[in-house]
């Protein structure tokens, strides 16, 4: 459903809400759940596979959310920055 949609305010409803279910699952002790939403905004930034190809609209909203991720909610990401640093890392 997220890959094919391309409507900015669902995406930024999106972003938001995963967010807050980052926070909630770290504050549970969910640290799968938890690095699974990580992982989610890796997977939709594209930089997973950055080899060589143009980045989208939206792959650049998952960047700059994954990048807000790290810097608003750092002590709720526990094993997750290592999800955000590998990805940030592949930036140019």
């Amino acid at each position: 459903m997220i890959e094919n949609c391309n409507d900015e305010q669902i995406l930024n409803d999106l972003n938001s809400k995963a967010k807050l279910m980052i926070k909630m699952a770290n504050l549970f002790g969910l640290s799968e759940e938890r690095d699974a939403f990580i992982f989610m905004f890796v997977q939709f930034s594209g930089l997973d596979l950055i080899q060589n190809r143009e980045l989208t609209k939206k792959n650049n909203a998952f960047i700059f959310s994954l990048l807000d991720l790290g810097s608003s909610f750092p002590n709720y990401l526990q094993e997750g920055w290592k999800l955000i640093l590998n990805s940030a890392l592949k930036l140019e």
